[in-house]
């Protein structure tokens, strides 16, 4: 008798009955064509593993694959169970991409944990980390290219200049502190991945500032924020423009203001008329961010530049900016313009903060107290056990501020001295 064949167009003709239907496949044994009920049709296959246990294996639909095709396909699936492995090989994973890690880091690091610099983090991803390593395998960045990215951030700033947006030794430094939080947290998820950052990879060098404006120059400082006699400083009028504007006299005011609080100069410059209640001023922060001094009554002196704000009916800012929509911020021409007003450079505003904390310890305040007033730390213990809220001595020492900066603009006679002096001095 002639043996029965099995052919494409057989099984094209099979057809379902109201049970399943299996099919031997006489050209290799244990190979069958299963007919579903449905009418749908698939190849598969019994082969049995090292331990003698049976282990089905499905091979693919008959619209699919020739009959020839499944045959071949199950030689292959009888041979790796047969050797203890699974019946096919796994595809190759496909690795994780750097734009695929720093979406899911900054989800769960940068939102969920409240950083507070996003705008430097959005910056550096967008002008920098992204464009390099967007569909780069994560795991595939190693050092070399590391030091390759960070060595083309420093030469763009050389050769576009300082200002240049994403380009520069900090534009690089702050890529790498960006990256190396990543691979941190990456890390901490894959036991089998190591960080490629190591010690002294940083471009530029950290150097902790120690600028204090001296008297002559806080006399000078306080000068450029007077309305009256205003000239330009430049030849084309810029400084000047934004003066008449009201743009430069509001920034000159944070700043006079930033000096006479102690306060962070982001607090300073986004102040709430809600968080002030009298002179009282609450300087609130959130998450993650800074200390701050809490809640602070203000000398006379700043309540005078407070009052002077005329935002209150238009905005929820103290200092709004352009067009009442948010609040002021750092801008740096208008940072350039009151240096030239100033007569002198070299300085940041947050030494407006170091300035005033040194002017504090001049003055005698405690230095429990201006610690406070600053919102530094005091020591955990110390902080953990006393609850009292210092509103009285926080007061005082801001007066004696005040009282200072007030002396330095207009030097008192010889033989006035100030109460808050007769103790220092016995």
């Amino acid at each position: 008798m002639a043996r029965k064949i099995l052919t494409d167009r057989m099984v094209a003709k099979l057809e379902p009955s109201d049970r399943r239907q299996q099919l031997a496949d006489p050209e290799l044994p244990s190979h069958y064509v299963r007919v579903e009920p449905s009418g749908s049709k698939t190849y598969y296959c019994q082969a049995r593993d090292p331990a003698g246990r049976q282990v089905w294996t499905r091979i693919g639909a008959t619209e699919r694959l020739t009959i020839a095709a499944a045959r071949e396909t199950a030689k292959r699936v009888f041979a790796r169970i047969g050797q203890g492995l699974t019946a096919f090989e796994a595809p190759p994973v496909k690795p994780v991409t750097f734009g695929e890690v720093a979406a899911e880091w900054y989800k769960r690091h940068v939102v969920e944990k409240g950083v507070i610099n996003t705008r430097v983090i959005n910056s550096s991803l967008k002008n920098n980390l992204l464009p390099a390593w967007k569909d780069v395998a994560f795991i595939e960045i190693r050092r070399n290219a590391v030091n390759e990215l960070l060595d083309t951030i420093v030469d763009r700033g050389v050769l576009s200049g300082p200002r240049v947006v994403g380009g520069g030794k900090r534009a690089a430094d702050t890529a790498l502190w960006i990256f190396r939080s990543m691979c941190n947290w990456y890390a901490l998820r894959n036991e089998a991945y190591l960080s490629p950052i190591i010690k002294g990879m940083y471009r530029g060098k950290k150097i902790a500032r120690e600028r204090v404006l001296t008297d002559e120059e806080i006399r000078l400082f306080w000068a450029a924020g007077d309305r009256e006699g205003v000239k330009a400083h430049d030849e084309h009028g810029r400084a000047d423009v934004l003066y008449r504007s009201g743009c430069l006299y509001q920034y000159s005011s944070i700043l006079r203001l930033c000096l006479l609080t102690a306060q962070r100069s982001e607090r300073v410059f986004g102040m709430l008329w809600e968080d002030l209640d009298g002179d009282v001023w609450h300087v609130t922060h959130e998450g993650r961010q800074k200390r701050v001094g809490g809640y602070l009554r203000l000398p006379e002196m700043a309540m005078a530049i407070i009052i002077e704000q005329n935002s209150r009916e238009t905005s929820p800012y103290v200092f709004p900016g352009r067009s009442n929509i948010g609040h002021r911020w750092r801008a740096a021409p208008t940072k350039d313009a009151f240096d030239k007003r100033c007569g002198f450079t070299g300085w940041t505003v947050h030494d407006l903060r170091r300035t005033a904390q040194t002017l504090m310890s001049r003055a005698g305040v405690p230095a429990d107290v201006s610690k406070l007033i600053t919102g530094h730390s005091r020591g955990k213990i110390h902080e953990t056990y006393d609850r009292w809220k210092y509103m009285d001595e926080k007061a005082d020492g801001l007066k004696r501020l005040a009282a200072t900066i007030q002396d330095i603009l207009t030097p008192p006679a010889a033989n006035v001295v100030h109460l808050f002096d007769q103790r220092k001095h016995g």
